[in-house]
């Protein structure tokens, strides 16, 4: 087949001036496009930019694109806002793509609206407020119990979630809630801490859904950090915190536990209407109380990724996932 490959590129310094270490070298397009090759296809790479819609119009008039794989998690030049935009151009266009479509990725990048939807269908999730403007007042939680977690409400990959993210008192809220809403320019999303253990679920497909083997984030971090995985953990390979955030999988779950855990991700998966790869990610609270973090359609697929390490322990080699990523795309299997 004929696959152009979509990925954001740019200037991540200036596009992202608090949030560009370690994200500035997107593996994920080299690693795709290997194994696109050694599965026989034709590839084509296309930065979401100004000239992505004259190049795809040219190709489909050439005849030679039969599918899009996306990897555009950045969004149109850079604009992590403007994701959405990008399968939404491409159902204009007519042609097939891997990953989900626009609706989902506008629902799932707004975490509040990602919340309030799976409140509304059973599905548990830290209580929550948002705050829209900064403020030097007392900030109002009456309902919430600290410690809180605050992080910008539209961003994934983590961007904005710092080591400092998780407050105690007033004055350090109200300090990280007007940070927030400058930097980002964007409300601040302030939820509760959920102290214990982060799981991972990985999901494959469309109608016929692959739950793979469930990972489980390892904190070792120094004493007095929160565990969490902050941006400096997840991005920041010479860190204390990317160092001290290993994950194991398939990791160590009592089988009722894995059970919940898994029919709630597919619960969630189909509710957002993620399609061809997602991943859901929980906390367990030391109590056993389980929540829903994030709903991650189109996550990283690298082939270090959280979902091609679960892929693996599903016995599936990363050339399998690609290929697996193809076919339903263009089968709705």
């Amino acid at each position: 087949m004929n696959i152009a490959m979509i990925y954001s590129k740019g200037d991540m310094s200036t596009a992202f001036p608090y949030d560009f270490k370690g994200r500035e070298d997107n593996e994920s397009v080299e690693d795709v496009k290997k194994a696109l090759i050694s599965l026989g296809h034709e590839v084509v790479v296309v930065p979401a930019d100004d000239c992505m819609f004259e190049t795809l119009k040219k190709m489909i008039g050439k005849n030679n694109l039969d599918l899009v794989f996306n990897l555009a998690d950045d969004g149109y030049n850079l604009n992590t806002q403007l994701e959405p935009q990008i399968p939404a151009m491409l159902d204009l266009l007519g042609i097939p793509y891997t990953g989900s479509d626009h609706l989902c990725l506008g629902n799932c990048l707004n975490k509040v609206r990602t919340k309030h939807l799976l409140l509304a269908n059973g599905l548990p999730t830290p209580k929550f407020k948002i705050f829209n403007r900064k403020t030097s007042n007392k900030l109002d939680i009456s309902q919430l119990k600290f410690p809180l977690i605050v992080k910008p409400s539209r961003e994934d990959g983590s961007i904005g979630i710092k080591r400092d993210a998780v407050v105690d008192d007033q004055k350090s809220l109200i300090k990280k809630v007007n940070d927030t809403i400058e930097k980002y320019n964007q409300p601040a999303l302030v939820e509760e801490f959920i102290e214990g253990r982060e799981v991972d679920v990985g999901i494959i497909g469309r109608e016929k859904l692959i739950v793979l083997p469930i990972s489980e984030i390892n904190f070792t971090l120094p004493t007095g950090e929160r565990n969490f995985i902050s941006y400096n953990g997840k991005w920041e390979e010479m860190s204390i915190y990317y160092l001290g955030t290993t994950c194991q999988c398939p990791t160590r779950l009592n089988v009722a536990l894995k059970k919940t855990l898994k029919k709630m991700a597919k619960k969630a998966y189909k509710l957002m209407g993620v399609k061809d790869y997602g991943r859901i990610d929980f906390r367990i609270s030391n109590d056993g109380n389980i929540y829903i973090l994030e709903v991650n359609p189109n996550p990283d697929i690298s082939r270090d990724s959280g979902l091609a390490r679960m892929a693996r322990a599903y016995k599936m080699t990363y050339e399998n996932l690609i290929d697996r990523i193809v076919k339903t795309s263009l089968d709705n299997e």
